[in-house]
């Protein structure tokens, strides 16, 4: 079983670079230790922020954040459609994004 903690950040505060969003570790055991921070959802645009896990009724995850910005800079202030997740042969979350769905 692995362990995922997802966290967000403000932008520059990332491996010196101006990408916001949802961030996760990983870890074989609950109290660690966690590999280093990998981007779930990240942008400099800011457009989604604060980003959950959540387990739909169909028992598939999906990630589900803050609609901060979009792409043109105005402001969403919203919550996301539920975008289904999938985990690759490493551990890596990807979330599936509405046109890699169909």
């Amino acid at each position: 079983m692995r362990y995922y903690l997802l966290f967000s950040i403000p932008p520059g505060e990332f491996v010196d670079s101006n990408l916001t969003g949802t961030f996760y570790m990983v870890a074989d055991n609950p109290l660690g230790p966690f590999s280093a921070p990998r981007a779930l959802w990240a942008d400099s645009v800011k457009r989604l922020y604060s980003g959950k896990l959540v387990q739909g009724p169909d028992q598939i995850w999906y990630f589900m954040s803050w609609r901060n910005f979009a792409l043109d800079g105005s402001f969403l202030g919203d919550i996301s459609e539920p975008l289904p997740i999938t985990v690759d042969e490493e551990g890596n979350l990807i979330v599936l994004e509405p046109a890699m769905v169909h």
